[in-house]
Protein backbone atom coordinates (compact mmCIF):
# COMPACT_ATOMS: atom_id res chain seq x y z
CA UNK A 1 0.00 0.00 0.00
CA UNK A 2 2.91 2.26 0.81
CA UNK A 3 3.11 6.01 0.95
CA UNK A 4 -0.34 7.06 -0.29
CA UNK A 5 -2.06 5.59 2.80
CA UNK A 6 -3.46 8.16 5.23
CA UNK A 7 -4.36 6.95 8.73
CA UNK A 8 -7.00 8.59 10.90
CA UNK A 9 -5.47 11.11 13.30
CA UNK A 10 -5.72 8.91 16.38
CA UNK A 11 -3.98 5.98 14.68
CA UNK A 12 -1.26 8.31 13.43
CA UNK A 13 -0.80 9.64 16.97
CA UNK A 14 -0.26 6.12 18.34
CA UNK A 15 2.23 5.41 15.56
CA UNK A 16 4.01 8.67 16.40
CA UNK A 17 4.26 7.60 20.05
CA UNK A 18 5.55 4.04 19.47
CA UNK A 19 7.27 4.33 16.08
CA UNK A 20 8.44 1.08 14.53
CA UNK A 21 7.75 -0.88 17.73
CA UNK A 22 4.07 -1.16 16.95
CA UNK A 23 1.89 -2.36 14.07
CA UNK A 24 -1.78 -2.49 13.23
CA UNK A 25 -3.02 -6.06 13.23
CA UNK A 26 -5.97 -8.25 12.33
CA UNK A 27 -9.34 -7.10 11.16
CA UNK A 28 -8.45 -3.48 10.59
CA UNK A 29 -5.59 -4.44 8.23
CA UNK A 30 -7.77 -6.97 6.46
CA UNK A 31 -10.53 -4.41 5.92
CA UNK A 32 -8.11 -1.66 4.93
CA UNK A 33 -6.93 -3.94 2.14
CA UNK A 34 -10.54 -4.47 1.09
CA UNK A 35 -11.38 -0.74 1.33
CA UNK A 36 -14.04 -1.54 3.91
CA UNK A 37 -15.14 0.74 6.73
CA UNK A 38 -12.97 0.22 9.83
CA UNK A 39 -14.75 0.02 13.17
CA UNK A 40 -11.85 -0.93 15.45
CA UNK A 41 -8.12 -0.35 15.07
CA UNK A 42 -6.06 -2.89 17.04
CA UNK A 43 -2.31 -2.78 17.54
CA UNK A 44 0.43 -5.31 18.32
CA UNK A 45 3.42 -3.95 20.19
CA UNK A 46 6.86 -5.20 21.29
CA UNK A 47 6.60 -3.50 24.71
CA UNK A 48 5.14 -5.30 27.72
CA UNK A 49 1.90 -3.94 29.25
CA UNK A 50 3.54 -1.90 32.04
CA UNK A 51 5.88 -0.31 29.52
CA UNK A 52 2.96 0.48 27.19
CA UNK A 53 1.18 2.30 30.01
CA UNK A 54 4.33 4.20 30.95
CA UNK A 55 4.93 5.31 27.34
CA UNK A 56 1.29 6.38 26.92
CA UNK A 57 1.37 8.27 30.22
CA UNK A 58 4.56 10.10 29.20
CA UNK A 59 2.80 11.12 25.97
CA UNK A 60 -0.22 12.42 27.90
CA UNK A 61 -2.51 9.61 26.70
CA UNK A 62 -4.91 7.89 29.08
CA UNK A 63 -4.64 4.10 29.30
CA UNK A 64 -6.91 1.40 30.73
CA UNK A 65 -5.63 -2.11 31.66
CA UNK A 66 -8.59 -3.84 30.01
CA UNK A 67 -6.84 -7.21 29.59
CA UNK A 68 -3.47 -6.66 31.16
CA UNK A 69 -2.96 -10.33 32.11
CA UNK A 70 -3.21 -11.15 28.40
CA UNK A 71 -1.10 -8.20 27.37
CA UNK A 72 -3.86 -5.78 26.34
CA UNK A 73 -3.90 -2.09 27.26
CA UNK A 74 -6.54 0.27 25.86
CA UNK A 75 -5.31 3.70 24.81
CA UNK A 76 -7.93 6.46 24.84
CA UNK A 77 -7.21 9.08 22.18
CA UNK A 78 -9.73 11.86 21.52
CA UNK A 79 -12.35 9.80 23.32
CA UNK A 80 -11.76 6.75 21.10
CA UNK A 81 -10.48 3.40 22.36
CA UNK A 82 -7.58 1.56 20.73
CA UNK A 83 -6.38 -1.83 22.00
CA UNK A 84 -2.61 -2.29 22.18
CA UNK A 85 -1.57 -5.89 22.84
CA UNK A 86 1.94 -7.06 23.59
CA UNK A 87 3.36 -9.63 21.16
CA UNK A 88 2.82 -13.01 22.76
CA UNK A 89 2.77 -16.77 22.56
CA UNK A 90 -0.13 -18.83 23.92
CA UNK A 91 1.96 -21.44 25.72
CA UNK A 92 -0.86 -23.37 27.38
CA UNK A 93 -4.63 -23.52 26.92
CA UNK A 94 -7.73 -25.54 27.78
CA UNK A 95 -9.87 -24.61 24.77
CA UNK A 96 -11.29 -21.57 26.53
CA UNK A 97 -8.43 -19.74 28.26
CA UNK A 98 -4.74 -19.41 27.50
CA UNK A 99 -1.58 -18.91 29.53
CA UNK A 100 0.47 -16.34 27.66
CA UNK A 101 4.15 -15.57 27.36
CA UNK A 102 5.16 -12.13 26.11
CA UNK A 103 7.58 -12.16 23.17
CA UNK A 104 8.97 -9.40 20.98
CA UNK A 105 8.51 -11.40 17.77
CA UNK A 106 5.78 -10.50 15.27
CA UNK A 107 5.92 -13.84 13.45
CA UNK A 108 5.45 -15.82 16.67
CA UNK A 109 2.55 -13.55 17.52
CA UNK A 110 1.01 -14.26 14.10
CA UNK A 111 1.26 -18.04 14.60
CA UNK A 112 -1.11 -17.99 17.55
CA UNK A 113 -3.91 -16.29 15.56
CA UNK A 114 -6.85 -18.11 14.02
CA UNK A 115 -7.03 -17.46 10.26
CA UNK A 116 -4.49 -16.31 7.70
CA UNK A 117 -6.59 -13.26 6.80
CA UNK A 118 -6.54 -12.20 10.47
CA UNK A 119 -2.76 -12.43 10.82
CA UNK A 120 -1.85 -9.42 8.69
CA UNK A 121 0.20 -6.56 10.16
CA UNK A 122 0.77 -3.01 8.93
CA UNK A 123 3.44 -0.58 10.08
CA UNK A 124 3.44 3.20 10.27
CA UNK A 125 4.44 3.46 6.59
CA UNK A 126 1.61 1.23 5.36
CA UNK A 127 3.93 -1.73 4.77
CA UNK A 128 2.15 -5.11 5.05
CA UNK A 129 3.68 -8.04 6.94
CA UNK A 130 2.09 -11.32 5.86
CA UNK A 131 3.52 -14.55 7.31
CA UNK A 132 0.91 -17.06 6.10
CA UNK A 133 -0.29 -15.89 2.65
CA UNK A 134 -3.20 -14.00 4.14
CA UNK A 135 -3.26 -11.41 1.34
CA UNK A 136 -3.53 -14.16 -1.26
CA UNK A 137 -6.35 -15.82 0.67
CA UNK A 138 -8.08 -12.47 0.98
CA UNK A 139 -7.88 -11.92 -2.78
CA UNK A 140 -9.05 -15.46 -3.53
CA UNK A 141 -11.80 -15.31 -0.89
CA UNK A 142 -10.57 -18.18 1.26
CA UNK A 143 -10.75 -18.54 5.03
CA UNK A 144 -8.07 -20.96 6.26
CA UNK A 145 -6.80 -21.80 9.71
CA UNK A 146 -3.15 -20.97 10.32
CA UNK A 147 -0.99 -24.10 10.45
CA UNK A 148 -2.70 -27.21 11.80
CA UNK A 149 -6.47 -26.52 11.87
CA UNK A 150 -7.10 -29.01 14.67
CA UNK A 151 -4.48 -27.38 16.90
CA UNK A 152 -5.93 -23.92 16.27
CA UNK A 153 -9.40 -25.19 17.21
CA UNK A 154 -8.22 -26.94 20.37
CA UNK A 155 -6.56 -23.71 21.50
CA UNK A 156 -9.98 -22.03 21.50
CA UNK A 157 -13.11 -23.92 20.47
CA UNK A 158 -14.90 -20.66 19.70
CA UNK A 159 -12.84 -20.68 16.50
CA UNK A 160 -15.29 -23.26 15.15
CA UNK A 161 -18.05 -20.66 15.09
CA UNK A 162 -15.65 -17.93 13.99
CA UNK A 163 -14.68 -20.12 11.04
CA UNK A 164 -18.29 -20.19 9.86
CA UNK A 165 -18.80 -16.48 10.50
CA UNK A 166 -15.65 -15.35 8.71
CA UNK A 167 -16.32 -17.75 5.84
CA UNK A 168 -19.71 -16.13 5.35
CA UNK A 169 -18.11 -12.70 5.20
CA UNK A 170 -14.81 -13.35 3.41
CA UNK A 171 -14.92 -16.65 1.51
CA UNK A 172 -16.75 -18.03 -1.48
CA UNK A 173 -17.09 -21.46 0.11
CA UNK A 174 -16.20 -23.40 3.25
CA UNK A 175 -12.62 -24.69 3.41
CA UNK A 176 -12.69 -28.50 3.41
CA UNK A 177 -9.62 -28.81 5.65
CA UNK A 178 -11.29 -26.58 8.20
CA UNK A 179 -14.54 -28.56 8.04
CA UNK A 180 -12.68 -31.84 8.55
CA UNK A 181 -10.86 -30.45 11.60
CA UNK A 182 -14.14 -29.17 13.02
CA UNK A 183 -15.72 -32.62 12.62
CA UNK A 184 -12.95 -34.15 14.74
CA UNK A 185 -13.02 -31.48 17.45
CA UNK A 186 -16.68 -30.49 17.83
CA UNK A 187 -17.02 -32.08 21.30
CA UNK A 188 -14.93 -29.23 22.69
CA UNK A 189 -17.77 -26.81 21.94
CA UNK A 190 -19.40 -27.97 25.18
CA UNK A 191 -16.65 -26.12 27.08
CA UNK A 192 -17.68 -22.73 25.74
CA UNK A 193 -19.67 -20.27 27.78
CA UNK A 194 -23.20 -19.64 26.57
CA UNK A 195 -22.38 -15.93 26.20
CA UNK A 196 -19.58 -16.63 23.72
CA UNK A 197 -21.76 -19.04 21.74
CA UNK A 198 -24.56 -16.50 21.61
CA UNK A 199 -22.27 -13.73 20.35
CA UNK A 200 -20.88 -15.75 17.45
CA UNK A 201 -24.02 -17.66 16.52
CA UNK A 202 -26.12 -14.48 16.38
CA UNK A 203 -23.59 -12.94 14.00
CA UNK A 204 -23.82 -16.00 11.76
CA UNK A 205 -27.60 -15.91 11.76
CA UNK A 206 -27.63 -12.19 10.89
CA UNK A 207 -25.93 -12.81 7.54
CA UNK A 208 -28.09 -11.75 4.59
CA UNK A 209 -26.72 -13.81 1.69
CA UNK A 210 -29.46 -16.39 2.18
CA UNK A 211 -28.12 -19.09 -0.14
CA UNK A 212 -24.72 -19.08 1.55
CA UNK A 213 -26.32 -18.81 5.00
CA UNK A 214 -28.47 -21.89 4.38
CA UNK A 215 -25.46 -23.77 3.01
CA UNK A 216 -23.45 -22.89 6.11
CA UNK A 217 -26.24 -23.79 8.55
CA UNK A 218 -26.68 -27.07 6.67
CA UNK A 219 -22.99 -27.91 7.15
CA UNK A 220 -23.27 -27.01 10.84
CA UNK A 221 -26.19 -29.43 11.07
CA UNK A 222 -24.68 -32.14 8.84
CA UNK A 223 -21.45 -32.17 10.84
CA UNK A 224 -23.53 -32.23 14.06
CA UNK A 225 -21.87 -29.06 15.32
CA UNK A 226 -25.25 -27.80 16.53
CA UNK A 227 -25.67 -30.97 18.63
CA UNK A 228 -22.84 -29.67 20.83
CA UNK A 229 -24.27 -26.14 20.94
CA UNK A 230 -28.00 -26.58 21.48
CA UNK A 231 -30.45 -29.16 22.84
CA UNK A 232 -32.89 -28.32 20.07
CA UNK A 233 -31.66 -29.10 16.56
CA UNK A 234 -31.76 -26.34 13.94
CA UNK A 235 -34.93 -26.43 11.83
CA UNK A 236 -33.46 -25.08 8.59
CA UNK A 237 -36.57 -25.87 6.55
CA UNK A 238 -38.62 -23.58 8.79
CA UNK A 239 -36.10 -20.80 8.36
CA UNK A 240 -36.25 -21.27 4.58
CA UNK A 241 -40.02 -21.07 4.80
CA UNK A 242 -39.72 -17.75 6.61
CA UNK A 243 -37.39 -16.35 3.97
CA UNK A 244 -39.70 -17.46 1.18
CA UNK A 245 -41.87 -14.60 2.42
CA UNK A 246 -38.96 -12.17 2.15
CA UNK A 247 -38.35 -13.18 -1.44
CA UNK A 248 -41.98 -12.76 -2.50
CA UNK A 249 -43.23 -9.75 -0.56
CA UNK A 250 -40.08 -8.13 0.86
CA UNK A 251 -40.92 -9.25 4.39
CA UNK A 252 -38.20 -8.15 6.84
CA UNK A 253 -37.16 -10.99 9.15
CA UNK A 254 -35.59 -9.81 12.40
CA UNK A 255 -32.89 -11.82 14.16
CA UNK A 256 -35.36 -12.86 16.87
CA UNK A 257 -37.84 -14.09 14.28
CA UNK A 258 -35.06 -16.04 12.56
CA UNK A 259 -34.18 -17.65 15.89
CA UNK A 260 -37.81 -18.48 16.61
CA UNK A 261 -38.22 -20.21 13.25
CA UNK A 262 -34.99 -22.17 13.67
CA UNK A 263 -35.76 -23.45 17.16
CA UNK A 264 -39.41 -22.88 18.06
CA UNK A 265 -41.52 -23.85 15.01
CA UNK A 266 -41.93 -27.32 16.52
CA UNK A 267 -42.20 -28.35 20.16
CA UNK A 268 -39.49 -26.75 22.29
CA UNK A 269 -38.51 -26.59 25.96
CA UNK A 270 -38.67 -22.83 26.16
CA UNK A 271 -36.71 -22.55 29.42
CA UNK A 272 -33.82 -24.57 27.98
CA UNK A 273 -33.95 -22.46 24.82
CA UNK A 274 -33.76 -19.25 26.88
CA UNK A 275 -30.78 -20.58 28.81
CA UNK A 276 -28.89 -21.74 25.73
CA UNK A 277 -29.15 -18.41 23.91
CA UNK A 278 -28.73 -16.34 27.11
CA UNK A 279 -32.05 -14.65 26.31
CA UNK A 280 -32.55 -11.16 27.69
CA UNK A 281 -35.77 -10.19 29.45
CA UNK A 282 -36.96 -8.39 26.30
CA UNK A 283 -36.17 -11.42 24.14
CA UNK A 284 -38.02 -13.74 26.52
CA UNK A 285 -41.11 -11.55 26.25
CA UNK A 286 -40.87 -11.55 22.47
CA UNK A 287 -40.58 -15.33 22.17
CA UNK A 288 -43.42 -15.87 24.65
CA UNK A 289 -45.59 -13.45 22.63
CA UNK A 290 -44.95 -15.57 19.54
CA UNK A 291 -45.88 -18.79 21.29
CA UNK A 292 -49.03 -17.31 22.81
CA UNK A 293 -50.32 -15.33 19.82
CA UNK A 294 -50.82 -17.67 16.90
CA UNK A 295 -52.76 -16.05 14.06
CA UNK A 296 -55.31 -18.20 12.22
CA UNK A 297 -57.83 -15.71 10.90
CA UNK A 298 -58.90 -12.07 10.69
CA UNK A 299 -60.42 -12.10 14.17
CA UNK A 300 -57.08 -13.14 15.64
CA UNK A 301 -55.41 -10.26 13.81
CA UNK A 302 -57.94 -7.74 15.20
CA UNK A 303 -57.43 -8.96 18.77
CA UNK A 304 -53.65 -8.86 18.41
CA UNK A 305 -53.69 -5.32 17.02
CA UNK A 306 -55.54 -4.10 20.10
CA UNK A 307 -52.67 -5.27 22.31
CA UNK A 308 -49.53 -5.05 20.18
CA UNK A 309 -47.95 -2.81 17.54
CA UNK A 310 -48.19 -3.71 13.88
CA UNK A 311 -44.58 -4.88 13.51
CA UNK A 312 -45.02 -7.43 16.28
CA UNK A 313 -48.34 -8.61 14.84
CA UNK A 314 -46.61 -9.11 11.47
CA UNK A 315 -44.12 -11.36 13.23
CA UNK A 316 -47.00 -13.29 14.87
CA UNK A 317 -48.48 -13.77 11.42
CA UNK A 318 -45.20 -14.90 9.83
CA UNK A 319 -44.53 -17.34 12.66
CA UNK A 320 -48.03 -18.75 12.26
CA UNK A 321 -47.32 -19.35 8.57
CA UNK A 322 -43.97 -21.02 9.33
CA UNK A 323 -45.74 -23.16 11.96
CA UNK A 324 -48.24 -24.27 9.24
CA UNK A 325 -51.27 -22.73 10.94
CA UNK A 326 -52.10 -20.76 7.79
CA UNK A 327 -51.27 -21.05 4.10
CA UNK A 328 -49.29 -18.49 2.11
CA UNK A 329 -52.37 -17.00 0.42
CA UNK A 330 -53.96 -16.46 3.83
CA UNK A 331 -50.74 -14.89 5.06
CA UNK A 332 -50.75 -12.41 2.17
CA UNK A 333 -54.43 -11.51 2.71
CA UNK A 334 -53.98 -10.94 6.45
CA UNK A 335 -50.75 -9.00 5.92
CA UNK A 336 -52.59 -6.62 3.58
CA UNK A 337 -55.17 -6.05 6.30
CA UNK A 338 -52.43 -5.16 8.82
CA UNK A 339 -50.95 -2.74 6.27
CA UNK A 340 -54.25 -0.86 5.96
CA UNK A 341 -54.55 -0.25 9.71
Amino acid sequence: MGGDLVFILEVQEIFDIFGDKIRLVGGCVRDLLLDKEIHDYDFACVFEPDQVQEILSAAGVKSIPTGKQFGTITAVVNGKNFEITTLRDDVEGDGRHAVVEFKGDFESDAKRRDFTINALYMDKDGEIYDYFSGEEDLRDRRVRFIGDAGERIREDYLRVLRFFRFSLGYANSLDEVGIEAISHNREGLRQLSRERVRQEYFKILSFDDLGYLFETLSVIKEKMVDDFLFTQSQDIDSLKKLFSLSEEINFEASLNLRLACLFMASEVDIDVFYKEICATRVEKKYFMFLLNNKIKNLDDIKVALVNYDKDLVRDFLAFSYVSSLIEKDEFKTLLKFIGRI
